[in-house]
């Protein structure tokens, strides 16, 4: 199948040096935008060309999620008659809630975007790539002001690229009984992720009308979207959908974003609950669908409310709190949620912690929603399926920044009680403490202290930057490094990277503030300068840019991010004997060994959390 795909694209790197040339001219004079229609299975839809790029921006691929169809599966778009105007960016998705109605995106969300390079000779077909967006499963979109244009990705390296948007926050992760009784197959909450699913269908049905090759096409994604990436590689539902796959910042085996089942649907509970829609059965799922968008989002003005989901601005809402939401506590006569936190709460005070919920996920409030491991879509958690055998078994490039958590270390003094941004010893402790709860307190003891021989304070400059790199190994690097090593004993085609460019940006401060962090390689692989005049590349950066773009793409292209004619160096397959990674700085090279010594003591220590767990195996330390 190469062999043919060889001979189809044999006009590409000409095609590049065109695309290019016609983007200078549009510098030079206005660049007027003509309409171009393709045909999907549902009807015709008009996009734009303006001479250097043609994009459809807001193309349905499954029927508003409103309605009866609020939290439930997705559902196909119905056919239209005539032409579609796909133009003009979608809303996103519900989020980002501030107060009463101050929120981003709206419900009318299920939209994909797609960009193609201008004047594709007839009959061209060029390799796909779907972008799945992160943003912790609460934020985030297929457009994010810009930020994912995939403008330059596609011109520049001659491929098609599709961003979809999914559903977030509760209205795409609610995991509930009464949701897994509508289905048909028992399966829940995962809604977002059955629409990136379906999105994916769409694109290997239809993407061929927009001169795409249906029959390469590589997913990517970043943060939640390489979560999303793991979760497509086990779900059954997913197989067959998409060729090869890069996953960017993400995990296969994050208990907090792969969550089982009991524990999401006790969460699920206790947010509803929290939105006045606290019964059970039918009347649950009525109270749900009858609330407005708002009331389905909790306001990021209430993360610093100890009461939290039970928060004052839940004051009013309808609905019956069930006894056991409050644990059996709810004082007699009163079953409204105004009604309680008036009794319990007239002053603002925190609720008695006989009321307060006893299922908040790890990262609660800032990041309450997960994957659900429900034995349908997904039937184990991912890491587990890939050392089974039991996944898509495709192409796998994956990586890690060097200083992901830099900007999320901040955020933990708000999701872990009790903790300081002097980052000590001790919130160290309540930390670790938090991010393995369901372990035994042996264990949590056992662990907590071999971290903080693991990292002492004295190696680092401040605590702040012990805390950030204590999590980043914990949940990025050595995440990634446990994938790539199943993923590599099955296959060779496998590629690990680490990015670790020094940003210029800002004169050099964002480099000294945060280093390269979660995120900061997105810009580089899609070739965007944003956000402008803050982030110019310099002469480094843009040939880094183009190397990812390029690497990037040949995944899309060949199935290996290394091809003899690409002019970049050499990106050899992942062994797990040196862990043999590329590392994507100025200049880049291949290296081994991949934050050996901290990855090698987090493998120890998740098997002491969890000897029977995914993440543990003798095979991660036979080196």
């Amino acid at each position: 199948r190469l062999g043919a795909r060889r001979a189809a694209r044999g006009t590409d790197a000409m095609r590049s040096i065109a695309a290019a040339l016609a983007g200078l001219a549009c510098l030079a004079a206005t660049c007027a935008a003509s309409s171009v229609v393709a045909n999907t299975q549902y009807g015709a839809v008009e996009g734009d060309d303006n001479g250097v790029v043609t994009f459809w921006s807001k193309i349905p691929f499954a029927a508003p999620p409103v309605g009866n169809l609020r939290l439930r599966n997705p559902q196909p778009p119905k056919p239209w008659a005539g032409t579609l105007d796909a133009n003009g960016i979608p809303q996103s998705c519900p989020q980002l809630k501030l107060d009463g109605d101050l929120m981003l995106g709206g419900e009318d969300c299920l939209y994909l975007r797609v960009w193609r390079p201008a004047n594709m000779a007839p009959g061209q077909q060029l390799p796909v790539m779907v972008w799945l967006y992160g943003g912790g499963f609460v934020l985030g979109s297929a457009d994010e002001f810009g930020l994912y244009d995939g403008t330059n990705l596609a011109t520049k390296h001659n491929v098609i690229i599709v961003a979809p948007n999914y559903r977030l926050n509760s209205l795409g992760f609610l995991a509930l009984p009464e949701l897994a009784a509508e289905t048909g197959n028992n399966a829940t909450g995962n809604m977002g992720l059955l629409d990136q699913q379906m999105a994916l269908r769409w694109t290997r049905e239809n993407i061929a009308n927009f001169g795409g090759d249906n029959s390469s096409i590589t997913i990517f994604g970043e943060s939640a979207g390489g979560f999303s990436v793991c979760w497509h590689l086990a779900s059954p539902g997913s197989r067959g959908l998409f060729d090869a796959a890069v996953m960017e910042s993400g995990s296969c085996n994050s208990p907090q974003f792969f969550r089982n089942q009991k524990a999401n649907e006790a969460f699920s509970y206790e947010f509803a609950a929290a939105i006045g829609c606290g019964m059970r059965g039918p009347t649950l799922l009525a109270c749900l669908r009858s609330r407005s968008t708002e009331d389905m989002l909790k306001s990021i003005l209430d993360w610093l409310d100890p009461n939290w989901p039970f928060t004052n601005r839940t004051k009013g809402l309808e609905g019956r709190l069930p006894a056991s939401s409050l644990r059996g506590n709810a004082p007699q006569g009163m079953h409204h949620i105004s009604d309680v936190l008036a009794a319990a709460n007239p002053d603002g005070r925190a609720l008695p912690e006989s009321l307060r919920p006893q299922w908040l996920p790890v990262f609660a409030p800032v990041m309450p929603w997960a994957a659900t491991v429900d034995g349908v879509n997904l039937p184990v958690l991912p890491l587990a399926a890939i050392r089974s055998g039991n996944w898509a078994k495709v192409p796998f490039l994956a990586g890690s920044n060097k200083n992901e958590a830099s900007i999320l270390a901040p955020l933990l003094p708000i999701v872990v009680k009790g903790a300081s941004f002097d980052y000590d010893d001790e919130t160290v402790r309540l930390t670790i403490a938090q991010l393995i709860k369901d372990a035994t307190p042996a264990a949590i003891e056992a662990v907590t202290n071999a971290t903080l021989l693991q990292y002492p304070s004295a190696d680092y400059k401040n605590n702040f930057w012990r805390m950030a790199q204590l999590f980043t190994h914990y949940f990025f690097s050595c995440d990634v490094r446990r994938a790539m090593r199943s993923v590599a004993s099955q296959q060779s085609s496998a590629w690990l990277y680490s990015f670790e460019r020094k940003l210029s940006f800002l004169f050099g401060l964002e480099d000294d503030l945060l280093g390269d962090y979660h995120s900061s390689e997105i810009a580089f692989v899609f070739g965007n300068q944003w956000p402008p005049i803050v982030h110019d590349f310099d002469a480094d950066d843009a040939k880094l840019s183009e190397a990812m773009g390029t690497y990037w793409t040949n995944m899309a292209r060949w199935h290996q991010p290394s091809h003899a004619d690409d002019g970049q160096p050499t990106w050899s397959p992942y062994t797990s004997a040196d862990d043999l990674t590329m590392t994507l700085a100025s200049p880049v090279s291949m290296r081994t060994g991949y934050v050996e010594e901290a990855c090698n003591f987090w493998d120890r220590m998740e098997c002491i959390i969890d000897p029977q767990g995914a993440a543990c195996s003798t095979a991660d330390f036979q080196h």
